[in-house]
């Protein structure tokens, strides 16, 4: 009685567990997409303004079609792993959430240098 109780507890809470990971990896990942979408209208800013553009913003406005795939199959295989049962599928998906986690601020900064770039040669005028 005592043991079926403890493993509906445990059960339960690697239920809350996977769900909390899935909804962690669809926020991440869907936000460093949305962020990497809206290089568009950056681009088009930069070039405007005649800005040259540091090496990570060069690779994230010129390989889109690299890392944009590479995002999806990355929240894919994650979510995978995170449903799948054992030890090494939950290391597999730790290293995923972690890549995600790592993947946002990469973009995010990548967009933000060329303008911290501008501000600090207007500051210099």
């Amino acid at each position: 009685m005592v043991a079926d109780e403890a493993r509906r507890k445990a059960d339960h809470a690697l239920l809350l567990a996977r769900v909390f990971a899935t909804v962690v990896t669809l926020v991440v990942g869907l936000s460093s997409l949305l962020a990497g979408s809206m290089w568009q209208g950056f681009r088009v800013m930069f070039t405007e303004l005649g800005v040259e553009l540091p090496t990570i913003s060069r690779l994230v406005i010129g390989l889109p079609g690299v890392w944009i795939p590479g995002v999806l199959v990355l929240i894919g295989v994650t979510l995978f792993f995170i449903w799948a049962k054992g030890r090494s599928a939950a290391w597999m998906a730790a290293l995923g959430l972690l890549l995600l986690a790592m993947i946002l601020p990469i973009i995010v900064s990548a967009m933000f240098l060329p303008l911290i770039k501008i501000v600090s040669e207007m500051g210099n005028m």
